[in-house]
């Protein structure tokens, strides 16, 4: 059966072949499905997919203990709200208070009819889907429709997380407008529509699904670039540089004087123990060494 664009997906989690392969014909009428054979497997797909609507983790033996691993995803993912569903084909009986404490939803046990297992999923998607809309209001900048600050800090501390599991890279660009030479009015703000399309740049500079663009404060931007080393960074960032100046002619009405930014980038490789916090602050030094040297400048260090 083919997916279509607006179904959900839901990730199975199991050792059994033949049991996993059963759930996911039994959901593909509503929703696609992507099996996994293990937690740790399930952790490293979780950065990689969009829209993950719930997860079912498979208890099948007796010997298995499906509370450990569904208390070691759930703190994994804290923060995302993805309701997990312990499941057992088995004669063997789950706790539900047990299930609960350690960060499932509900629990499913024994052969069950497939509209009620399909049922019981959608209650909870439903609730997730509803979850997600009101946390998209409550992140997105308002003027540009961007990721915000609490988001961006939301989605840095994911990516930080997985980058140091992994050992892989883990870039950072801090853009901020100022003043325009010749431009010294106390509390100066470009314009509405300036700010719009400087948004636009860079979100432009994040072409990939991993890539989190954000307003971060009134003139601030960031972007997160996860899995890229100092080069690809640095690439980026020249573009935006090089694009920002055409936002002049971009935005009629405007006043004469182009739009001036400073930028700055930062790339590490974290280790388990390694503070996204100072990852930050670094990133902060070399925007503030940028603003230092004037206008349209970009200073860039890496560990």
């Amino acid at each position: 059966m083919c997916a279509r664009d607006d179904q959900g997906l839901v990730l199975i989690v199991g050792r059994c072949p033949e049991e996993t392969g059963a759930l996911a014909r039994q959901f593909e009428k509503e929703f696609r499905t992507l099996i996994v054979s293990s937690v740790d497997e399930a952790m490293e797909r979780i950065n990689e997919v969009e829209n993950l609507d719930a997860v079912i983790l498979g208890v099948e033996t007796a010997q298995c203990d499906g509370y450990t691993e569904c208390l070691r995803l759930a703190r994994y993912w804290a923060g995302r709200q993805i309701p997990i569903l312990l499941f057992s084909n088995s004669d063997r009986e789950l706790d539900p208070l047990r299930a609960l404490e350690c960060g499932a939803v509900d629990v499913l046990t024994g052969p069950l009819p497939e509209n009620l297992l399909l049922a019981r999923l959608r209650v909870h998607v439903g609730l997730k889907r509803q979850r997600d809309l009101l946390e998209r209001m409550a992140t997105l900048d308002a003027l540009t429709g961007m990721a915000n600050h609490r988001k961006f800090e939301e989605m840095l501390t994911r990516h930080w997380r997985h980058a140091a599991r992994y050992c892989s890279p883990i870039s950072i660009i801090l853009l901020e407008l100022v003043k325009p030479s010749g431009q010294e009015l106390p509390g100066w703000e470009p314009e509405e529509n300036r700010l719009i399309h400087v948004a636009e740049v860079v979100k432009d500079g994040g072409q990939r699904p991993l890539d989190v663009a954000a307003r971060l404060e009134t003139l601030r931007f960031g972007l997160l670039l996860p899995e890229t080393e100092h080069e690809g960074a640095i690439h980026v960032a020249r573009v935006i540089l090089e694009s920002v100046s055409g936002v002049r002619e971009a935005c009629p009405g405007t006043d004469d004087k182009a739009t001036a930014v400073c930028i700055g980038v930062y790339s590490a490789s974290p280790e388990q123990g390694d503070e996204v916090s100072d990852f930050l602050g670094r990133a902060e030094t070399a925007l503030r060494e940028a603003r230092e040297s004037g206008p349209n400048t970009m200073k860039a260090c890496f560990d």
